[in-house]
């Protein structure tokens, strides 16, 4: 399949033999149970919600509880979806909840689960819905608040992935599996047109949803327009580093193989092929229709089942807590079917080395189905053996010093401080230093410089016996100037009629903000939609700082357009017929035998579509069309016919003819389609006063029809809408 992506593309080739001897537990994890033991049914992922620092903890028949800080459950369940979801199956249920960036002005939150649907047939199928916080009581959510955002067949009961996390680029990406069974039978994953395998990703901010034009595949024919990359077996759990904005994807393994797939953000621009089922990990697995292995993507880490033992990756997160300077910045994870906590260490060049660490004091074994951190850095896991959630510690630690800046400036701007942040902690101290001295006062978790010179900060964790305090390395700060930025656009009010319209930014360079903008700038206002949309661009110029500047594109459905012509039917032999029927006036109208205003018949005997355009004074265009039929003819407006009535018109089943004649005449009616197709004829014969007929139309596709009366020298015809 073709990749389109900015990658270099190549194999990460790491350590995967694991050596299992004491010498790597110099390092152990404690854990405390944080909730009772039993207190949850089947807890398989925990979230939080802006502004809130309590855990949700999803229950996988349906329903959502909320953990306070101390461990106690607040009563009751803060959503009850448990008769939509189906999980008669180990991997079915309510499996995966991410909360809306602006969940504290809007109340959004979006959930993944396995549908119920009363023994039809999509029972077991994915769905992922939008719920909101309930108005009437906002500490609870709105069961009946949900919007359905996609619905996914499943094939199998299992492999049906489950995670869902919004983005550093503010979208929501949604982690499927393959589909089930095992081996991927039917080579879903690596099927461009099936969202089976993928990751997703997509734009929440409409009613509905809509699929970035930033997508990698967007517009290309054939592929998911949602998929974001491919080639994934189970991505049971995946997150991003909460400070780089890395994707980080757990990949459940086949036979062999666990595997840990990376995307650094500032190389990623989606279209990763991860290579299942043509490989497991680095392994061959099914290479039938693989391409070269160049077009795969291999993992950071792949753990060996055998020598793990490992069966089933459970994804944690990169730490970037301060609690703990051993394992800031080490990606940690666990597996279902063992009781050890892992690290990962990786570099630059791409290697990827892990080491397990055991947690010494739980008995038993444990079914460890999610580990995550929580924003002031406190680890915690999911248990199924004891339907709890473990709190983890160290049993020896140093503090992690490090100084974190908005987007990784080091630079303040026009001569404003810039915000210097350290890991979070709890019950640590903080001292502030410039140019080698302690600054006064300066002992809060976040310093405002503004001076250009050299930072440093010391914290210190009255709880780590051993080495209670550590140093960061030195930040240089500088003094730069925000560069002036302009965005702008031939046209701020379009049609969503119109392909597209370029957008520039100045100076060049920069980046769009908008899910409607390509890289290349250009907006698209079908994708768009109707209404007013913000575009943003962000330049950073060379001394570091970024300018920006907004524009507003208002898309139009352009102007209501109607024709219906008054006549119906015309004589090879009439002169030019006015044309008239369009609205609103002021249009033109185009087609065969069509100059300015007038029609010709002179055209010739046939069906003739004629055109109706109208542009407003936005310059918005619209257009509609009419059908009239030329025949060689005298016309029937020689005979002694007072009227001729066609009704109901539309009709959807019996039509009915009113003719009022002073002669008796005998005709043949014709009824043909739009492409002069005959669809019905009769004999009818006329006489003096008035006449009618009927016929049957209910086997007639819907359409435009003609009604036609001649006999040999006379000619008449009607235009009829069947519905």
């Amino acid at each position: 399949f073709v990749l389109k992506n900015k990658f270099l593309m190549k194999k990460l080739y790491l350590l995967s033999a694991i050596l299992m001897g004491s010498q790597l537990f110099a390092q152990s994890f404690t854990a405390t149970g944080h909730t009772t033991a039993g207190a949850l049914v089947k807890p398989n992922t925990i979230a939080q919600a802006p502004g809130d620092d309590r855990l949700y903890v999803l229950e996988q028949e349906g329903s959502i509880r909320i953990v306070n800080t101390n461990g106690t459950l607040v009563a009751g369940d803060w959503l009850n979806i448990a008769p939509r979801v189906f999980d008669n199956n180990n991997e079915q249920g309510l499996i995966g909840l991410a909360f809306d960036p602006n969940y504290e002005t809007n109340g959004y939150f979006y959930v993944n689960y396995t549908v119920d649907s009363a023994g039809s047939s999509v029972d077991g199928d994915t769905r992922v819905s939008r719920f909101s916080r309930s108005t009437i009581n906002p500490l609870v959510a709105d069961p009946n608040s949900e919007v359905v955002l996609l619905r996914i067949d499943q094939p199998y009961s299992n492999h049906n992935g489950g995670g869902l996390a919004f983005g550093p680029d503010g979208y929501l990406y949604i982690g499927m599996g393959d589909g089930g069974s095992g081996g991927d039978p039917g080579n879903r994953a690596q099927n461009p047109a099936q969202k089976l395998g993928k990751m997703l990703r997509i734009n929440v901010n409409a009613p509905t949803y809509t699929t970035p034009v930033s997508n990698p595949y967007y517009g290309v024919a054939g592929y998911q327009q949602e998929m974001w990359s491919l080639g994934m077996r189970n991505p049971w759990r995946f997150n991003f580093d909460r400070l780089s904005g890395d994707l980080w994807i757990g990949d459940v393994g086949q036979d062999a193989w666990e595997e840990i797939n990376h995307a650094e953000r500032v190389l990623s621009a989606g279209g990763e092929n991860y290579g299942w089922r043509c490989y497991e990990g680095n392994n061959a697995y099914n290479l039938s229709g693989c391409g070269p292995i160049g077009n795969y993507f291999f993992p950071k880490a792949e753990i060996n089942q055998t020598a793990g033992p490992m069966c089933s990756i459970t994804m944690g997160e990169v730490y970037r807590g301060a609690m703990w300077g051993d394992i800031y910045n080490k990606m940690i994870f666990t597996d279902y079917c063992n009781d050890y906590i892992w690290t990962l260490t990786y570099d630059t060049a791409g290697a990827g080395t892990y080491t397990p660490v055991r947690h010494t004091n739980l008995p038993g074994t444990l079914f460890i189905v999610n580990i995550t951190q929580d924003r002031a850095g406190n680890i915690f896991f999911l248990d199924l053996t004891n339907d709890r959630v473990y709190k983890l510690g160290l049993t020896t630690c140093t503090p992690a010093a490090v100084i974190e800046t908005p987007l990784n400036s080091t630079v303040a701007c026009d001569g404003n401080p810039i915000q210097l942040t350290s890991a979070p902690g709890i019950g640590l101290t903080y001292q502030w230093s410039f140019n080698g001295s302690p600054i006064g006062g300066a002992t809060d978790s976040i310093y405002l410089a503004s001076a250009a010179g050299n930072y440093q900060l010391t914290v210190t964790n009255p709880s780590c016996g051993v080495n209670p305090s550590a140093t960061s390395s030195i930040l240089t700060l500088g003094l730069s100037t925000t560069p002036a930025v302009t965005v702008s656009a031939a046209l701020d009010t379009v049609c969503i009629s119109l392909d597209s319209v370029a957008i520039v930014g100045t100076p060049s360079g920069g980046e769009f903000r908008s899910p409607y903008v390509d890289a290349a700038g250009t907006f698209y206002p079908q994708v768009a939609g109707l209404g007013n949309h913000q575009i943003i661009y962000e330049y950073t110029a060379a001394g570091g700082c970024t300018g920006y500047d907004t524009l507003t594109i208002t898309v139009n459905s352009g102007p209501t357009v109607g024709f219906n012509f008054t006549t119906d039917s015309v004589c090879s032999s009439y002169g030019n017929v006015p044309l008239t029927g369009g609205t609103p006036a002021g249009g033109t109208y185009s087609g065969t035998g069509v100059t300015g205003s007038n029609f010709d018949p002179t055209v010739g005997v046939g069906n003739y579509t004629l055109t109706y355009t109208y542009t407003d004074i936005l310059g918005c265009t619209n257009q509609t069309t009419d059908n009239l039929l030329v025949s060689g003819c005298l016309g029937l407006d020689d005979l002694s016919f007072n009227d001729i009535v066609l009704f109901p018109n539309p009709a959807d089943e019996l039509v009915n003819l009113n003719i009022s004649s002073n002669i008796n005449a005998q005709f043949n009616m014709d009824i043909v389609n739009v492409d002069g197709k005959l669809i019905q004829q009769q004999n009818i014969q006329v006489g003096i006063g008035a006449n009618h007929f009927s016929f049957n139309t209910s086997t007639f596709a819907s359409g435009i029809y003609f009604v036609q009366l001649n006999d040999g020298v006379h000619y008449f015809a009607k235009k009829i809408v069947i519905q």
